[in-house]
């Protein structure tokens, strides 16, 4: 489980450092568009985020999570270290591939979901929401969630996490991956031409 936590720690800051190589934007901390951050593959990220340390402990179980993370794709746009810094938020766009299914989780932090393009079956605590393109969904702190993929085009969602008022652990810590994805239910890998960027009305 402690592989788990530091890889999902590892993805989480590739996600967040992922614009330093795609800042195309004007030198501004108070807006961004997104148009101009190409998606990041997390897989990659995550290889090139371990230390020499830490690359032993964690390469086993980034195997074992690559097949979900290729079918991942994300921008970071405010998160502390994104194009629009913040120390207690973080608002991402996430695209997932036909099919994936993105297994049980949890952490201490709150985090919305809004479906911009796609269905899928989302799944809170006891709850299973039937979400489409406007669905918002609320992930309360420390709810076990996770997702399954229905359409035949990749699922886009605008994706927010913040850290609410008394909480003092960083926005990393604490994350539970709850079981390691089965590979045979996982789509084939997407080529990367195949991600567009979401466009927000």
């Amino acid at each position: 489980m402690n592989r788990i936590v530091l890889l999902v720690a590892f993805v989480t800051l590739a996600c967040c450092v992922s614009w330093r190589r795609q800042k195309t934007f004007a030198n501004s901390q108070n807006h961004v568009q997104a148009q101009s951050i190409e998606w990041e593959d997390l897989v990659t990220r995550a290889r090139e985020s371990l230390g020499a340390e830490n690359a032993s402990a964690a390469e086993a179980s980034i195997d074992r999570l690559a097949p979900m993370l290729t079918a991942m794709r994300t921008k970071a746009l405010v998160c502390p270290e994104a194009a629009i810094p913040d120390d207690d938020i973080k608002l991402l766009q996430f695209m997932i591939a036909p099919g994936t299914v993105y297994t049980s989780h949890r952490h201490p932090l709150p985090e919305i979901y809004h479906v911009v393009q796609g269905e899928a079956n989302i799944y809170v605590a006891d709850e299973t929401i039937e979400a489409s393109p406007g669905t918002t969904v609320r992930v309360p702190p420390g709810a076990v969630h996770g997702l399954t993929v229905k359409s035949d085009t990749p699922l886009k969602i605008v994706w927010v996490q913040w850290r609410p008022a008394g909480y003092t652990g960083s926005m990393t810590e604490g994350y539970e991956l709850l079981e390691f994805p089965d590979p045979n239910m996982i789509p084939d890998p997407m080529e990367s031409e195949d991600f567009f960027p979401i466009t927000l009305p």
